[in-house]
């Protein structure tokens, strides 16, 4: 089934470099759907046996016994420690180490010391097609176009309302330490702040196997006197967004970028 299913999306498939990057995203995807199958197998005996470990935990029967927590030490009890395990948690379910061999949604990346998510839909970033979507003839300059949305720090301890708002990013630093992000600046009038990037190489990178990021050269248009100049950075892709959590990031984009300007009047 897997080799029938390939051959049929090969037999109209683009030549030369296109053609590789073409099979090469065939297979990523057939391989993607065979795994998920795979997991949905092991996923239900992997909820029984969890199941079978919630049960014999002590604490299940008498709420006030030691359980397994107890055990192995695990008290949060500060606020702070709270806090440091929510962010954690966050950060374990919204993300996950840097994978795939070219730019996709959610890729996470660091430009001159500040972070963007690349909010491009996944069709667009395929390299060596698509040649005339946002730069015409970038296939010719061996470039991708991609739009990424810049995070903004937050320090201040996040609400419950602020969390659920599905504008926060959980990531990871070098440190160890989880800090939030969010897509709004936290002004008045919030706006996410978004770029076009031009990758090198149309977006293709190899990932480091000991710091698991990725080196990424970009450009971009800055602004100068009377003119504008093109920059080129050396990037890395430092994390990835999984793929629920980087459709949220792009709708939220969406949302502003089509977004109706009316003529109210606010009291003085």
């Amino acid at each position: 089934m897997f080799t029938g299913n390939i051959t049929m999306s090969f037999r109209s498939r683009p030549k030369g470099d296109a053609g590789h990057s073409h099979r090469k995203s065939l297979l990523e995807a057939h391989a993607a759907r065979h795994v998920e199958r795979l997991l949905d197998v092991v996923g239900g005996e992997a909820i029984k046996f969890g199941i079978k470990l919630v049960d014999c935990d002590p604490v299940s029967m008498d709420a006030k016994v030691e359980g397994f927590s107890s055990h192995y030490n695990l008290r949060v009890r500060s606020d702070e420690e709270k806090r440091e395990a929510l962010y954690r948690y966050n950060s374990h379910i919204s993300t996950k180490p840097v994978s795939g061999w070219h730019l996709h949604p959610g890729h996470i990346i660091k430009v001159d010391g500040s972070f963007w998510v690349c909010v491009s839909p996944a069709c667009d970033l395929v390299p060596n097609q698509k040649g005339k979507a946002a730069i015409n003839e970038s296939i010719v300059a061996k470039i991708k176009p991609f739009m990424a949305v810049q995070l903004q720090r937050r320090s201040k301890p996040l609400g419950k309302e602020e969390v659920n708002s599905n504008t926060f990013v959980f990531l990871k630093g070098q440190d160890g330490k989880v800090n939030a992000y969010s897509i709004y600046d936290g002004g008045e009038n919030p706006s996410p702040v978004w770029r076009l990037f031009n990758a090198e190489q149309f977006g293709v990178f190899e990932i480091d196997p000991v710091t698991k990021t990725a080196p990424l050269k970009v450009r971009y248009l800055c602004g100068s006197t009377g003119k504008l100049t093109l920059r080129t950075r050396r990037a890395h892709v430092i994390a990835q967004l999984r793929y629920e959590y980087a459709l949220n990031l792009i709708q939220k984009l969406g949302v502003e970028m089509t977004r109706v300007g009316l003529d109210y009047v606010s009291p003085s």
